[in-house]
């Protein structure tokens, strides 16, 4: 048997809420972008846009800080060790 969990009008405002407050503090922003802000009625979409976005966001940063210009390709991540 399949149950389907459909959050009511306030659990998903509450996510939503809570995804747009992440985005702000993460990006140093007062507002959200519009690209999230389409989002907004689909709080797991929302979700899973925001965190993959805050990974590659994440890994530009790091690769900033070292000094690369940009991410090395995975493949070669183990021979650049050296």
């Amino acid at each position: 048997m399949v149950r389907v969990h459909i959050p009511n009008e306030r659990e998903a405002g509450l996510r939503v809420w809570l995804i747009y407050s992440d985005i702000k503090k993460t990006t140093g922003a007062k507002s959200v972008l519009s690209l999230y802000r389409a989002l907004s009625p689909f709080p797991s979409y929302l979700a899973s846009a925001w965190l993959d976005s805050k990974r590659l966001l994440g890994r530009t940063l790091v690769y900033q800080r070292s000094g690369r210009a940009e991410p090395p390709c995975p493949r070669s991540a183990g021979r650049d060790a050296g």
